[in-house]
């Protein structure tokens, strides 16, 4: 446990600033076998102080996440008063969201050369202009809003069409968002749980599917760890990439699971994308500023989904069964990443 607390202050920038944006990656080559992966010291390692650290995570979640635990204490009136700020401020959440997605597309707008992420490359005309399109109907108004999220799944597909449905799904968040905004155009508040729920699935998805590929494919952060041996802290690079990729999936697998977690988890994994801008630069800031909004709607939010899978009055038994859902998760999104490598590539 030691170690872990110790390596987490290190992460942030390798962790989260996308390793395909900034190095040469071919992923015709084929990804470290699952054995590898899994029988190496450095995943044991990880894998054996992760398991029962998010058994007690969620058995801590649940306490805090109970209201009589903090009214025991004598806080039960600030607690409330924080959660009813933090409504009032979520209330404002699809509104930033449409506008920061606006501004996004107008910035690659303004570059003229990606698609929907730096390493998205596209010399047609018309992506330009659809992306300006978008981004004057998404900050328009929210009634013009679907209209402009049409685009995304349009550049999605042409993304599927150049680079392959295996390296796009690298981003379906960008599809969570556009469904997201189309739901609170269309519907307004009517759908507002369904269109959170979607959002924040699909930025778990991504995310825990990012943490895989850091396990599967850590030579490509090398060379930048070559390059800045600092960011390393003394660690190993073998066990700094297995270690930023659990980092990644426990923090991503919270987001959908936790109620008081998943805010922590989103302000975590929001702290280490921002820190990551710091020695990456403007690319990363333009790539990643989608994500940062989301994940500050997130941080505010209430995660829907864990208030229907957490009976706050079994703490330990809900511990348990999180921990089992966590294993298995990780067991069928890493069989999912190599078996969908394999079909895409042949091996």
């Amino acid at each position: 446990m030691a170690s872990f607390v110790l390596v987490l202050p290190t992460l942030p920038e390798m962790a989260h600033a996308h390793v395909k944006w900034f190095v040469q990656f071919d992923l015709l080559c084929p990804p470290r076998s699952p054995w590898r992966v899994l029988s190496s010291n450095p995943f044991i390692t990880m894998a054996g102080l992760v398991v029962p650290l998010m058994y007690g995570v969620s058995w801590t979640d649940q306490r805090l996440s109970n209201t009589a635990v903090w009214q025991s204490i004598g806080w039960g009136p600030l607690v409330a008063r924080l959660e009813w700020l933090s409504a009032q401020i979520a209330r404002m959440a699809p509104s930033f969201v449409r506008v920061a997605v606006g501004i996004f597309f107008f910035v690659l707008f303004c570059y003229g050369e990606f698609l929907i992420t730096p390493e998205l490359k596209t010399n047609a005309p018309w992506v330009r202009w659809l992306q300006l399109t978008m981004a004057l109907l998404l900050i328009a108004s929210p009634r013009t809003a679907w209209l402009g999220a049409l685009g995304v799944p349009v550049l999605y597909g042409a993304g599927v069409a150049k680079y392959g449905l295996f390296h796009m799904l690298d981003y379906p968040i960008f599809l969570g968002v556009a469904v997201y905004i189309v739901l609170w155009s269309v519907y307004g508040t009517r759908k507002a749980q369904l269109a959170d729920a979607i959002l924040r699935s699909f930025t778990a998805v991504t995310l825990l599917w990012a943490g895989i590929e850091k396990w599967a494919y850590p030579e490509w952060s090398f060379a930048l760890l070559q390059q800045r041996p600092e960011l390393t802290f003394g660690f190993s690079p073998e066990f700094y990439m297995i270690a930023a990729g659990f980092v990644e999936f426990c923090a991503a697998y919270l987001l959908i699971a936790g109620r008081f977690a998943s805010r922590a988890a989103a302000v975590l994994l929001l702290a280490f994308f921002i820190s990551a801008i710091i020695p990456f630069g403007m690319i990363d800031a333009v790539g990643h500023s989608g994500i940062i909004a989301v994940l500050l709607v997130l941080a505010l939010g209430q995660d829907n989904i864990a208030a229907h899978i957490v009976d706050l009055n079994k703490p330990r038994t809900t511990a348990l069964m999180h921990t089992a859902i966590f294993v298995s998760v990780l067991a069928l999104l890493g069989a999912a990443y190599y078996g969908l490598h394999r079909v895409s590539f042949g091996y």
